[in-house]
């Protein structure tokens, strides 16, 4: 009996991969690497990096309390990536985006008010020493020197954003930008963007989903 359960399991392998060698064939060329690549972290152990992580906040002192954790978590442990921190936030209105940008700036240390920069597109805020690094040459090496909010609701096309300096500023790594209606601008996102869902449930009650 274990002889023919251990065929049979051999079989049932065999045939799995025959029919995974039979989609990869059908695939283009570019859709093979992207299955590649994503095998190659299954293999190294990087499937965490590709879960999605949930959150549910029952008020809006416990979804800024989450946004605060969050910022802090980021400054203790700086990307080792060459380029800038991006979140991109998705949501309808009302969905809590603004309310963590604040609360995220806040954590910072973020001295300026944060508004939603609608029809201005941008804003640039320094982050203070104390929150990025004890000293000036610690901040540039360790810590962020600047925090971006963008609000890109009223734009009609990506290259609106691209004309504002968007390729310099998310290729520098002391930069943390944050991005509210980021699914407008999805083709300029860095791939390494955080991307942050947000829905509004029954009364304060918000989902937040990392992605």
């Amino acid at each position: 009996r274990r002889r023919v359960a251990g065929r049979c399991f051999i079989q049932s392998i065999i045939d799995f991969m025959d029919r995974i060698s039979k989609f990869l064939n059908k695939l283009s060329q570019k859709e093979r690497t992207v299955v590649k690549d994503v095998l190659e972290k299954i293999k190294k152990g990087e499937m965490a990096n590709l879960d999605m992580k949930k959150f549910v906040s029952d008020n809006l002192e416990e979804s800024n309390k989450f946004a605060r954790d969050f910022a802090g978590k980021i400054l203790a442990r700086k990307s080792a990536e060459n380029n800038a921190l991006v979140l991109a936030l998705v949501g309808d209105l009302g969905s809590g985006k603004t309310a963590f940008v604040q609360a995220f700036a806040e954590a910072l240390g973020v001295k300026e008010k944060i508004k939603s920069p609608t029809f201005i597109i941008f804003r640039k805020s320094k982050i203070p020493v104390s929150s990025a690094g004890k000293g000036k040459k610690e901040r540039r090496k360790n810590g962020f020197e600047n925090f971006y909010h963008f609000d890109v609701y009223r734009i009609h096309n990506e290259k609106e954003i691209l004309n504002l300096g968007w390729e310099e500023i998310i290729s520098n790594p002391e930069n943390i930008v944050l991005v509210e209606w980021a699914d407008k601008i999805e083709k300029i996102l860095p791939k390494n963007s955080v991307r942050i869902m947000f829905k509004h449930l029954k009364g304060d009650k918000r989902e937040i989903i990392f992605s």
